[in-house]
C-alpha cells in the first residue's frame, strides 16, 4: 500500500491522464477494506468504484481479464494480472520477486523521498512513488501493448 493521501492523487492523476476509464478498486479483507473505505472519505475525484470484498474469486479473475491494465502492489491481484499477461503496473518495495521483465510488466521502485501526509500505510519505497511515474509508465505500457484506455462501464483500470 501507499499512503492515502498519495493513493488520491495518484487517482486523481489516473482520472485525468485517462479521462475514459474507470478506476476500479479491487481486493480483499478487512485492512483492504478499511484503507478503501478511508481513501473514499476524502476522494474529489468520479470515476472510482469500490470492488475491495464484493467479488467472488471468478468474479474477479474476469474483472482482471477485462480491464485494460492493473495498477497495484505485490498482491494475489497483482500475480493474477501477470497470470492472465495483462498490462500491469507493480509499485513495488524492496521484494525481489515481483521483479519480472515479460512486455506487459512494470514494476516502479521510487528511491526518493516519501512524500504526502504520513499515516500507517506503506513504505519508504511505495510513499516515494508520485503520480506522474505511474502515468508514464502505464502510457508506455498500454503503448507496447497495444492496449487503448479503458470505456466507461465496459472494462477499467483496477488498482
Amino acid at each position: 500500500m501507499m499512503r492515502i493521501s498519495n493513493m488520491h492523487q495518484l487517482l486523481l492523476a489516473l482520472e485525468h491522464a485517462f479521462p475514459e476509464s474507470q478506476l476500479l478498486l479491487l481486493g480483499a479483507g478487512a485492512r483492504e477494506e478499511n484503507y478503501v473505505r478511508r481513501l473514499l472519505s476524502h476522494y474529489t475525484g468520479k470515476s472510482a468504484v469500490n470492488l475491495v470484498s464484493k467479488l467472488t474469486l471468478p468474479a474477479l479473475i474476469d474483472c482482471v481479464n477485462e480491464c485494460d491494465g492493473l495498477i497495484g502492489f505485490d498482491s494475489a491481484v497483482y500475480n493474477l494480472a501477470f497470470t492472465l499477461h495483462k498490462p500491469t503496473i507493480c509499485m513495488a518495495y524492496t521484494n525481489g520477486r515481483v521483479l519480472h521483465s515479460e512486455p506487459w510488466v512494470r514494476v516502479i521502485r521510487a528511491s526518493g523521498a516519501p512524500w504526502g501526509e504520513p499515516d500507517e500505510f506503506g513504505n519508504q519505497e511505495t510513499n516515494a512513488i508520485k503520480p506522474s511515474e505511474v502515468i508514464e509508465s502505464l502510457s508506455s505500457l498500454l503503448a507496447v501493448t497495444g492496449c487503448q484506455s479503458a470505456k466507461p462501464g465496459k472494462d477499467g483500470i483496477s488498482l
